[in-house]
């Protein structure tokens, strides 16, 4: 059997990401969004199926800084069970700020009660 070809493997890959997402980091930043902050970043349906995808071209992947991190069981069982880098932690916050564009109302002090002289 022949190694598929990086490229190939990629382009497979990309038609469960936005545009302009690496396949690789949007698995991890979709993981990380949902076990983690709690929020979903994608649909149940759109992170399986990338996880399909990357299994099935787990060995013609392209290198990337994260791909160590992904394992054949962790995308066979639809999950990621492992330790999320800086990097990627904060590619997640950028990425909801900024291009989803999510804006969490912050939490209000307590207002404080004027003192009686």
């Amino acid at each position: 059997m022949t190694k598929e070809n990086p490229n190939e493997a990629l382009k497979a890959c990309k038609q469960a990401c936005p545009v302009g997402v690496n396949p690789i980091s949007w698995y991890l930043m979709c993981a990380y969004s949902y076990y983690v902050e709690d929020e979903s970043m994608t649909d149940d349906f759109s992170f399986d199926k990338l996880c399909k995808l990357l299994f099935e071209h787990f060995d013609g992947l392209p290198d990337h800084p994260h791909k160590h991190l992904l394992t054949k069981d962790n995308l066979q069982a639809g999950t990621y069970l492992g330790e999320y880098p800086e990097m990627l932690k904060g590619a997640v916050s950028h990425y909801k700020w900024f291009v989803l564009e999510w804006r969490h109302k912050k939490k209000e002090k307590p207002k404080k009660k004027a003192s009686k002289k």
